[in-house]
């Protein structure tokens, strides 16, 4: 199937590639829909122990991305898709699989961004894991064709937004550095009146005349003079 495509998948042919008889194969496995559901399980399995590893990994959102946009079974899973369209058992499967992935990276996502201070405006975890699944399959699909056009600028803006929302700092963290920093309360009465909102000359030099007090010099005004 990776080297010609689903539709060269023949019992004769799969008995000619594993040295048996055809008859073998539909006793083992009874039908070709049988058969094409036990290799995409054997095939599913595999990607779900990597899904483990990527789940349990430091930064799950930077491996979702890297495992999406990775070539390495795209073509396969491909023409499984082709398969499926033909084949009801196949269907099934696919979309049992997909669903258990979708809500799989999905949490892991939205659970990778929870309290950090990032905003993503419409774009919600879902939306986000659907994007990087989306564009993945654009470019493993065309760059089986032979057509990269737009694939390294896409790849870049991926990679700098996936780094950028695992880099966001933690919104606990962010509020111990903002309530470090003195804030200037201005009142309304400051605002209505500016010069209320200036301090008085300290007590020792209120009673002082106001020619004898020091002067503090203002914006444009020249002490030279």
């Amino acid at each position: 199937m990776r080297e010609e495509g689903y539709a060269a998948v023949t019992s004769r042919r799969v008995a000619e590639r594993a040295g048996l008889k055809s008859q073998l194969v539909h006793y083992h496995f009874g039908t070709m829909d049988e058969l094409f559901q036990a290799a995409y399980r054997r095939n599913d399995k595999r990607y779900f122990e990597n899904a483990l590893k990527i789940v349990s990994s430091e930064n799950p959102l930077h491996e979702i991305w890297a495992d999406a946009r990775s070539i390495a079974g795209g073509e396969v899973v491909a023409e499984y898709v082709a398969a499926a369209n033909h084949r009801k058992v196949l269907q099934d499967e696919l979309v049992q699989s997909w669903s258990r992935y979708r809500s799989l990276f999905t949490t892991i996502i939205s659970k990778q961004l929870e309290g950090r201070d990032v905003s993503l405006g419409v774009v919600t975890p879902q939306v986000l894991n659907f994007i990087i699944s989306a564009i993945s399959k654009s470019i493993i699909e065309e760059a089986s064709l032979g057509f990269t056009e737009d694939h390294k600028e896409i790849v870049d803006f991926m990679d700098k937004l996936v780094v950028r929302l695992t880099d966001a700092p933690s919104v606990s963290k962010l509020s111990r550095t903002r309530k470090s920093t003195p804030k200037l309360e201005v009142g309304r009465a400051e605002l209505d009146n500016p010069s209320a909102a200036s301090p008085g000359p300290p007590p020792e030099e209120q009673d002082r005349p106001a020619a004898s007090r020091p002067r503090v010099p203002g914006p444009g005004r020249n002490e030279n003079k």
